[in-house]
């Protein structure tokens, strides 16, 4: 993520600029990086477009899928909640139903297990 501003390069006059992450969030840069590796692991808020209260997944698992990767996004918290989220099964019904994720990373391991053990055992 750009805006957290962690990684920098050096540029051609010899001084370090932010390094750009941008190009990798785009179809072609997806498929540049499945030539490297087997799947991403973004953070949840950079998968889906928030409008007020509702989130709606934004292409990027889509076009990760078609390059060829996993998506495995990162924190899924139950006790930090993002507005369009009234509950912990209801963010992880958003990115794994919805928007498609393959996994997720998250320090609730359980709660995370029993959703997707019963959504799936629920599923015809």
């Amino acid at each position: 993520e750009n805006a957290w501003d962690e990684t920098y390069e050096r540029g051609d006059d010899g001084g370090w600029t932010r390094y750009d992450y941008d190009w990798m969030r785009t179809p072609e840069g997806l498929r540049q990086l499945a030539g490297t590796v087997a799947g991403v692991g973004p953070a949840y808020a950079m998968l889906v477009d928030v409008q007020g209260d509702v989130a709606r997944p934004n292409g990027f698992v889509a076009a990760a899928h078609e390059a060829g990767l996993v998506v495995h996004p990162f924190t899924f918290r139950s006790d930090v909640l993002p507005p369009y989220a009234a509950t912990f099964d209801a963010l992880l019904r958003l990115f794994t139903e919805v928007a498609g994720v393959d996994g997720v990373f998250t320090d609730f391991p359980d709660k995370a297990l029993y959703f997707l053990q019963n959504t799936r055992a629920a599923a015809p």
